[in-house]
């Protein structure tokens, strides 16, 4: 009766081990399977997107998005190069009574920025 005892835990040994082989084989595969699904959709982060792969609702807003940050680096440059000044100190000559964005006349205590290129002056408030 021994005999058939241990040839009963030997055998259910055997069935025990070989699903436990086929279990961890089972979520081995799984495992693998999410791993290729998770990574076969994402793209390298080195890679740029191209223009064409945008579209084109999204491509103008970019753009403008893009336009306006332009402008904002513009305006901050202007404040950051071109000095405040007050209308009747300023060294410049000017035969511009006026500011080029308001057209309101300027009076001697204006506070002015002057283009240093083309000359063009223009109330301080009227660029922030």
């Amino acid at each position: 009766m021994s005999e058939m005892y241990e040839e009963n835990t030997v055998s259910q040994n055997k069935v025990v081990a070989f699903l436990v082989v086929i279990l961890t084989c089972l979520i081995v595969c799984c495992c693998v399977f999410v791993l290729l699904r998770l990574f076969s959709k994402r793209r390298p982060n080195n890679v740029v997107p191209q223009i064409e792969d945008i579209p084109r609702r999204l491509r103008r807003s970019l753009q403008l998005e893009v336009q306006d940050a332009i402008r904002k680096q513009i305006v901050e440059d202007l404040f950051t190069k071109i000095p405040e000044q007050i209308f009747r100190m300023c060294k410049v000559f000017f035969s511009q009574d006026a500011c080029i964005i308001c057209f309101d006349e300027f009076d001697r205590s204006s506070r002015v920025r002057v283009i240093p290129d083309c000359k063009h002056v223009m109330h301080s408030e009227c660029i922030r």
